[in-house]
């Protein structure tokens, strides 16, 4: 008798921990890229750039060398998405990485941000983290909305220090990184 109920107390562990798996939610298709460090001369130099692709976002952690909140550091970024696999991005998000700056995710065709001027109507957001040197973007998987009918992103991230300052891609400029898909 104590040796089937041990048993029946082993099963029935066994199928709650299948349950408590199987309710956990689905991981990120997660991919980390590395950048030269020491490339350029400010707070803004890219070292690596991570995406978590999720059914219901993209988010985009940018670690850079040192990010100071001071509005004359003039540092910011832009990620460039494309979701449809060809050569040309399809939305920017772009942002300083300064206190009391602004962001947009913008539609384009194009590498230069300032011919992207349509702003999508959905749910995305820009977070700074002085103390880790990171900017996160959040992009609603709604933003992302592909042509192919894909859920996989490659994207391509820029840093500068305003005007006059050199420009810092992530690896070769204005080449996408390897698709990440939906985990």
């Amino acid at each position: 008798m104590r040796n089937s109920l041990a048993g029946l107390a082993t099963l029935a562990a066994a199928a709650t921990l299948s349950c408590v798996i199987a309710a956990q939610p689905a991981e990120a298709a997660t991919a980390t890229f590395s950048d030269q460090a020491n490339d350029v001369r400010h707070g803004g130099d890219l070292r690596s750039v991570r995406i978590d692709n999720t059914a219901q976002k993209v988010r985009i952690t940018i670690k850079t060398a040192d990010l100071v909140a001071d509005p004359a550091s003039g540092v910011g970024g832009a990620v460039f998405f494309d979701t449809d696999g060809d050569s040309r991005p399809d939305l920017v998000a772009v942002g300083g990485f300064f206190d009391g700056t602004d962001y947009a995710l913008l539609r384009t065709d194009s590498w230069n941000v300032r011919r992207a001027t349509e702003r999508v109507d959905c749910s995305y957001r820009m977070r700074l983290n002085y103390d880790t040197d990171t900017a996160r973007f959040r992009i609603g998987r709604s933003c992302l909305a592909s042509r192919t009918g894909s859920e996989a992103v490659r994207i391509e991230v820029r840093t500068s220090a305003g005007a006059g300052t050199k420009v810092d891609w992530l690896g070769t400029a204005r080449r996408f990184t390897r698709p990440v898909s939906v985990g």
